[in-house]
């Protein structure tokens, strides 16, 4: 995925260095200060989560897309597949050609089920595969955001030996925003392809 090779992005880009020196001329001015930048680090953050979770978004659109698709021929052809006429005894040339036509029918139903299952299965791992980057992603860039914020605060800790800051982010808001607009589909698509495997290995038993 293009996503994957997308460079990391940062809270800030100012050194360790600046961020200590910072925190310390920061610190002279109050606590009050020093909570309002740490707070506009950890928006920045929120914000480039949710850019994140956007560009994924964008890239796994025209899978999406294809999927439901597929999973509409899928619905019909069943349908289709189900409609059609059982063999007729083959007493003269004509039951035999009706039967061809039938037989020719169904393999045609079963055909388009066959490639439709193979790209909502396709879809499936795509979209596995894009929500593990983009989890992966954002605890990097939370792992540096931290960074970048333990540096200024050990600059304030000079003037404010006693500053503390809870740096537990624990909200996973991005991704379940994401989740969320796509769950319905997600959800149909993992059906499929989670019921196919399992009739694979049913075959295979």
């Amino acid at each position: 995925m293009k996503t994957q090779k997308r460079r990391i992005r940062h809270v800030t880009i100012l050194p360790g260095w600046f961020l200590r020196l910072k925190g310390k001329i920061d610190a002279k001015h109050g606590s009050s200060v020093v909570n309002a930048y740490i707070g506009r680090l950890l928006k920045k953050l929120c914000s480039l989560e949710s850019r994140e979770a956007l560009e994924t978004e964008k890239e796994l659109y025209p899978t999406r897309q294809s999927a439901a698709k597929s999973l509409a021929t899928l619905a019909q052809e069943n349908v289709a597949l189900s409609d059609t006429p059982d063999n007729i005894p083959e007493i003269n040339d004509t039951a035999v050609r009706i039967n061809q036509r039938h037989s020719a029918e169904a393999d045609s139903h079963r055909n388009a089920i066959r490639s439709s299952i193979y790209t909502i299965t396709s879809a499936n791992e795509q979209i596995i595969n894009g929500m593990t980057i983009l989890e992966e992603r954002i605890s990097t860039m939370r792992a540096k955001a931290k960074e970048k914020i333990l540096q200024y605060i050990s600059g304030v800790r000079k003037k404010l030996p006693d500053f503390n800051y809870d740096l537990n982010i624990e909200e996973n808001t991005a991704i379940e925003i994401y989740e969320d607009n796509h769950r319905e589909l997600d959800e149909a698509i993992r059906k499929v392809a989670y019921d196919t495997l399992t009739e694979e290995d049913d075959y295979d038993d």
